[in-house]
């Protein structure tokens, strides 16, 4: 008698109502004053941006936006782009020339937009002081050249300078050498030629500009 009650108690337990699922876990998103909406992932970082190449008084403060772990990353080793160094040489029809030395309307060599070779005047110089921690990218190519540039300034295909590494394709050659260095002088530099491209010559390697719209 005791084992059938026994049974018969287990199968009314078993008929009755399963106890519910516990909820799933919820996402737990971050939230910053300074960036608009949510944050797009749980590890997104509230970042300010650098703003543009060179700083003016009465400029408003650079607006914050939501940045990857990776965006983070390099603007801790990197820091904001800053241009070229101040020795760094761009081809003229007068022959090399320092960037630091050279002034609007001077002529330069540029690419037009079939990528041609061609002499444009220069719409923008821009120099931009650095602070002690600032570093930019010692580039050495497989052909000899080398050119020192900040990590964030762009590329003529496309992309950053901190994006090559060894082995990268480079202006017609392959990069041989990245290395973090101090800038020449308190001060970078850059400019934007007249054309499609905005593309310059600088100890030979063919960059884009940061001064393009």
């Amino acid at each position: 008698m005791k084992a059938l009650l026994t049974l018969a108690l287990s199968i009314v337990a078993g008929c009755g109502p399963k106890p519910a699922p516990p909820p799933p876990a919820t996402t737990v998103l971050p939230t910053d004053a300074r960036c608009p909406d949510l944050a797009p992932s749980p590890t997104a970082v509230c970042l300010q941006d650098c703003g543009p190449p060179v700083e003016r008084e009465g400029d408003p403060e650079p607006p914050y936006r939501w940045a990857t772990e990776e965006d983070v990353a390099r603007r801790e080793q990197y820091g904001c782009p800053r241009c070229l160094d101040a020795t760094v040489q761009i081809a003229t029809p007068e022959g090399e020339r320092a960037i630091a030395s050279l002034a609007i309307g001077d002529l330069v060599y540029t690419e037009d937009a079939a990528g041609q070779r061609v002499v444009a005047p220069i719409l923008r110089v821009n120099r931009v002081g650095v602070p002690e921690t600032h570093r930019v990218v010692a580039v050495t190519l497989q052909d000899g050249r080398t050119v020192r540039v900040s990590a964030q300034h762009p590329l003529a295909t496309g992309g950053v300078v901190a994006d090559l590494v060894v082995g990268s394709r480079l202006s017609g050659s392959v990069v041989t050498g990245t290395e973090l260095v101090r800038p020449t002088g308190a001060a970078t530099w850059d400019i934007l030629p007249a054309g499609a491209t905005g593309h310059y010559w600088a100890n030979g390697v063919v960059l884009g500009s940061t001064l393009r719209p």
